[in-house]
């Protein structure tokens, strides 16, 4: 018989809401329980402020070297 059949949820997913179990791998990022299927979008979402251009960093690069 499989143990995990009966098994209560490990966690909730902070993103989806799907619970997660003991054998399933989650990311723990900045406090937050992201599983598998989220981690991509959530990544996207979390780091979007970070987008940039090449020629954004590179006159950003170009700025500190004139400092």
């Amino acid at each position: 018989m499989d143990e995990t059949v009966n098994e209560a949820p490990a966690a909730i997913c902070d993103r989806c809401g799907e619970e997660v179990y003991s054998y399933e791998l989650v990311h723990l990022i900045d406090g937050f329980i992201i599983c598998a299927e989220c981690f991509d979008d959530f990544v996207f979402e979390y780091f979007e402020d970070c987008l940039m251009t090449g020629g954004e960093i590179k006159e950003m690069l170009s700025n500190n070297d004139t400092d």
